[in-house]
């Protein structure tokens, strides 16, 4: 099998790509994968064959490919939400949640934690201070974890409405209070309203829903808190190092591993 030898130049000032093809006969499909690109990128594709050397190009499209990071913002709030299709890694600083229900309540049935995973295509709660996160590809893949409340979309569009459900986004009461952080309807009574790119909503069924208009995260228990409580020798640590006989609400290192228990 023939090889393609490429040559890419790229220029500061305006982003100018070169590519050079050297292959003598035949037809072939390509892709060329060139990272960091911008709007305003020109590509100049010039032959330097001769005779039977020459490369001809035909039927050129230049597609957006899907990114292999995310940068994810959080608010003075403390949460924020996530959707992605690809696997990603959990940076330090983050903790993300999926949300479940059993016997009329909420809780977070799955933590990932610093270095964990994230599932592809999987509604998320990340938790940390304020600041910019990139969240990286993975060499290795990943399962989808089912049980989970959360949805969204890599686009922004409308939420796509299911029979017998209600929908919440994530935001402050409708007092700003502060503190209040959690899930509240996004349009009047519940119905679909227009969820934003790589974020999560909550979808609830209208049994569940019935006269709640919002779901406080701090309402919304830790379902791994009476795991732990169950588990012997865990090994319990505050944030300054103190080390503590069992487990209790708040941010702490267990075995390891950041969990905010409620």
């Amino acid at each position: 099998m023939k090889k393609l030898q490429i040559e890419i130049m790229r220029t500061c000032k305006d982003s100018l790509i070169e590519i050079e093809f050297k292959q003598a006969g035949h037809f072939y499909y390509y892709q060329l994968y060139i990272p960091d690109m911008t709007e305003d990128t020109r590509f100049a594709f010039t032959n330097k064959g001769s005779g039977k050397n020459i490369f001809l190009l035909d039927d050129i499209k230049i597609i957006a490919g899907t990114p292999t990071s995310f940068t994810q913002t959080i608010s003075d709030v403390g949460y924020s939400t996530l959707y992605f299709n690809k696997p990603l890694v959990l940076p330090t600083g983050l903790i993300a949640h999926t949300i479940q229900e059993k016997e009329d309540h909420l809780y977070y049935n799955q933590t990932y934690n610093e270095g964990d995973i994230l599932p592809p295509e999987t509604g998320l709660v990340l938790e940390g201070n304020k600041g910019s996160y990139v969240l990286e590809e993975p060499m290795q893949a990943c399962e989808i974890y089912p049980e989970n409340l959360l949805k969204g979309d890599t686009t922004t569009a409308m939420i796509k409405e299911e029979s017998e459900h209600r929908y919440y986004m994530l935001s402050l009461d409708e007092h700003q209070t502060p503190g209040s952080a959690g899930f509240y309807y996004g349009s009047p009574n519940g119905k679909p309203f227009e969820s934003q790119a790589y974020k999560a909503y909550l979808s609830l069924h209208e049994e569940l829903a019935k006269r709640i208009k919002g779901f406080p995260l701090s309402q919304i228990t830790t379902g791994c808190l009476q795991q732990l409580k169950r588990e012997k020798n865990n090994s319990i640590y505050d944030l300054q190092g103190r080390k503590r006989n069992n487990v209790q609400p708040g941010l702490q290192i267990i075995n390891g591993k950041k969990y905010i228990l409620r």
